[in-house]
């Protein structure tokens, strides 16, 4: 799956390991609040690593909270 809808969404294919075909999906909304922006990450599709898919969940929602922060430094009004 693969979504471009700016300035709405994108989405993409994630493919953490195993065959390509076992690729987790993510999509990324936007939707404006006055003076700021909600941003929501779906990540889904872990259903396709079988019994590994808990455990790589579990794994990958620590890389989002990792990066989550950056991109919210990034983004955030000068003097913030």
């Amino acid at each position: 799956m693969v979504t471009w809808d700016p300035p709405h969404r994108f989405g993409y294919r994630w493919h953490i390991v195993g065959e390509r075909d076992d690729a987790t999906d993510v999509v990324v909304t936007f939707d404006a609040r006055g003076d700021s922006t909600l941003v929501t990450i779906v990540h889904s599709g872990w259903q396709r690593l079988g019994a590994a898919g808990p455990r790589m969940r579990e794994r990958n929602e620590q890389g989002w909270q990792g990066l989550v922060p950056h991109y919210q430094e990034a983004v955030a009004p000068p003097g913030r």
